[in-house]
């Protein structure tokens, strides 16, 4: 049965987000704090059981997975990094303190759009928590790198995944 959306990814899948700027990045080649920082981690637009989301997409669902992300750039007027992610089973946790998701949330310019969703956490301070945790535990390539994350899809997908795709 085909993911449905306000469903959990499936644990074998990987959450994606573009990095939009070099500043993203620290001189050790870590992801720096603002990356999770300002309107990246924000309360639902909608009613939601979560309380903080932060965007992203399913590599299962991406087609091509740089060319989306440049084209996403540009339609931002930023630069395309790089890109971090996450095993989906991975993140689901309370590593950070709080209860950890990733929620299939497509809308129609993104049938791959999926959010990281954290509950219970009702202040900045907690979001701060998740943030350090996030910072520590995603794992995050430059743009030269991308077709690394694509590898991924090829090892983790089921034998028949939702599109069949292993494109990058």
């Amino acid at each position: 049965m085909p993911i449905a959306a306000g469903d959990p990814a499936e644990i074998w899948d990987v959450w994606t987000r573009v990095i939009t700027s070099e500043d993203y990045w620290t001189t050790n080649g870590r992801l720096h704090n603002k990356a999770f920082s300002g309107k990246a981690f924000a309360p639902p637009d909608n009613p939601s059981p979560w309380t903080y989301e932060l965007s992203g997409r399913l590599l299962s669902l991406i087609e091509h997975l740089e060319k989306e992300s440049v084209a996403f750039c540009r339609t931002k007027q930023k630069d395309f990094a790089g890109v971090m992610y996450q095993n989906v089973e991975n993140l689901r946790s309370d590593g950070s303190g709080f209860p950890i998701d990733v929620i299939y949330t497509p809308y129609d310019e993104d049938k791959a759009h999926s959010d990281v969703v954290v509950y219970q956490a009702t202040d900045k301070s907690h979001i701060f928590a998740v943030r350090d945790w996030l910072q520590d535990f995603i794992q995050h390539v430059r743009a030269d790198k991308v077709a690394a994350i694509c590898a991924l899809r090829r090892r983790a997908e089921p034998a028949s995944p939702r599109l069949g795709l292993v494109g990058s």
